[in-house]
């Protein structure tokens, strides 16, 4: 389906256009990452449009560096731990990014406020529940052991809470 095409089909129903796509370039070195941003400002600027400078850089990752974020997840190198007989190895590893987590915990806080206490409880434990099976879901890629752990228990605290002042 054609650029056009898209636009009308959008403007006719009064939906919102999607948010704009963000691009991760990833590059063996330094030199090819400015030529890859050079080639993307200039494709960019041929569509009229320009990379936001407060969000574009040039991130070079190392054994604990700083990593990046994309798409709610922290990607960063890391080195495994030996095991028996066994060197280590560097990979890629990802988790929810701060961001996420604490959007996370926003709309747990949100659902267990104090002007929803005479909402019946049932139905505050489905929404969380409901929350918390979409949130893993999606973050369940990646290492979020310990991510799931801090929200799970920041949930069951908010809950006991809610539940506290409803008595």
């Amino acid at each position: 389906m054609s650029r056009e095409a898209q636009v009308r089909f959008c403007e006719r129903r009064g939906v919102r256009f999607p948010p704009p796509t963000l691009p991760l370039v990833m590059c063996r070195s330094k030199g090819q990452a400015v030529a890859a941003l050079a080639r993307l400002t200039a494709l960019l600027a041929d569509l009229g449009l320009e990379p936001k400078a407060a969000k574009t850089r040039i991130v070079h990752l190392t054994v604990g560096g700083e990593g990046v974020d994309f798409l709610g997840f922290h990607h960063r190198l890391v080195r495994s731990r030996a095991t028996r007989g066994t060197g280590t190895v560097v990979y890629l590893a990802r988790w929810p990014s701060r961001k996420a987590e604490q959007h996370a915990r926003d709309r747990i806080q949100f659902m267990t406020m104090r002007a929803r206490l005479a909402a019946p409880v049932e139905q505050v434990v489905q929404e969380i529940n409901l929350f918390l099976r979409g949130w893993a879901g999606y973050f369940r890629y990646g290492n979020s052991a310990r991510s799931f752990d801090k929200i799970r228990r920041y949930a069951l605290m908010r809950l006991a809470l809610f539940i506290a002042k409803t008595a």
